[in-house]
């Protein structure tokens, strides 16, 4: 998968993002990490520097009882029974990307000889 949508029944949503930022880190992809509310999950993501997250999901806008964020994270509600959909159409939309997006440049502050 090149972007994960992953569903955490038991987390506080309040750590969400931060889990959400640590496996982006890790994996170099974006990730989503949702939870349930009633009916809805709610989500987090966080993207990569090669990415905009916020236009990716934007791109699908019509599915989210809420959406906010910016390029490098979003947040959003949506109905449990548009997460599939949800998750089909982000993975058909990455799939047509060229690998060298996910080619992240390594940052550093100085080169040692």
């Amino acid at each position: 998968m090149l972007f994960p949508i992953i569903k955490l029944e038991n987390a506080h949503e309040g750590i969400t993002g931060i889990v959400a930022g640590k496996l982006k880190d890790y994996a170099g992809k974006p990730i989503a990490i949702v939870t349930p509310k009633k009916d809805d999950y709610k989500g987090t993501s966080r993207g990569i520097d090669t990415l905009n997250i916020y236009e990716i999901l934007g791109n699908e806008r019509e599915l989210f009882s809420k959406f906010g964020g910016h390029k490098g994270a979003c947040g959003f509600t949506i109905c449990k029974e548009n997460i599939e959909k949800l998750e089909d159409n982000i993975q058909k939309y990455m799939n047509t990307l060229p690998e060298e997006v996910f080619h992240i440049p390594v940052k550093y502050d100085l080169e040692l000889t």
